[in-house]
């Protein structure tokens, strides 16, 4: 059952993806950032577009088109990286409710594991183009998505070794004559543990490398970084709320000490009030004597 006061723009745009023909719905699907754009970023509106979009299934149709061939999407690498934020933003500061379990367990690994494989691809398409524009284009979408993994892995941090292993087994694969892992795991094929074995660990690696295991490389180093980033973002979010926590209790202290306050006021005018009272009374009763 869907909840109720749902977002009439996520209800709409819902019936919308699931009449239209499927190469249509990759497009239908990025009304979702003008959507997300046009709430107030951190407020309670914007949880509840996010659960909205959740329910509706919204997200999953969009891990979904991501895991599709990118030459048969329509606006191609354009729609895909635009997807990427939709699917990332969307997926930070959202709270699943009863579906916990699959969102973290299922969901969020796959999205992530589908930003690296994009990235992936644009490397090797980016290794593979001719023309520099082509290249600045590309370029600029390997940007977006990994800045999209990177708001993914900041908001969950859970996702980073995860993220990290998949990498090092796309490394593996584009490495020839080493075995995939991270360096201090690696061993030449077809040896033995020898003297000097990681100079010449890191000589054969660096020699059996492809361009395109180089790049996978430096995505490494950046996602590495990121893990770093993403546990001070962490932080900081953790720090900010015990802030947010310490302001909401002094308002609670503020506003139980003035109610304190008018109750004394109201009590004070109820005795005043009933002094009052007993006056008149006694008045009447000495004036009929």
């Amino acid at each position: 059952m869907k909840a109720m006061g749902t977002d009439p723009r996520i209800l709409s745009l819902a019936a919308e993806v699931a009449i239209s023909p499927e190469q249509n719905v990759p497009v239908i699907l990025l009304k979702l950032k003008e959507i997300i754009n046009n709430t107030p970023f951190g407020s309670s509106e914007l949880k509840k577009v996010k659960q909205d979009i959740y329910c509706y299934d919204l997200i999953r149709y969009c891990l979904l088109v991501l895991s599709q061939d990118c030459s048969r999407i329509q606006g191609g690498w354009t729609t895909i990286s635009q997807l990427t934020q939709i699917l990332s933003h969307c997926c930070v500061g959202l709270e699943p409710g009863e579906d916990a379990e699959e969102f973290y367990n299922e969901l969020l690994p796959s999205a992530a594991e589908n930003f690296l494989v994009l990235g992936r691809q644009l490397q090797t398409c980016f290794i593979n183009a001719a023309k520099g524009e082509e290249k600045d284009a590309l370029l600029h979408f390997f940007e977006i998505v990994t800045d999209s993994l990177f708001w993914l892995l900041g908001g969950h941090v859970q996702l980073i070794q995860n993220a990290t292993a998949r990498a090092w087994r796309q490394l593996g694969l584009c490495t020839r004559g080493v075995e995939p892992g991270p360096p201090q795991q690696r061993r030449v094929l077809g040896g033995g543990p020898r003297p000097g074995a990681l100079r010449a660990e890191a000589a054969v690696a660096g020699a059996g490398m492809s361009g395109s295991s180089k790049v996978v490389l430096g995505l490494l180093v950046v996602l590495t970084a990121a893990t770093m980033a993403g546990v001070h973002m962490k932080q900081r979010q953790d720090q900010q709320r015990l802030r947010d926590g310490v302001i909401r209790d002094i308002e609670r202290q503020n506003r139980k000490k003035e109610n304190i306050r008018l109750l004394g006021e109201q009590i004070l005018l109820t005795e005043q009030l009933e002094a009052e009272r007993e006056k008149m009374v006694l008045a009447k009763g000495s004036q009929k004597t």
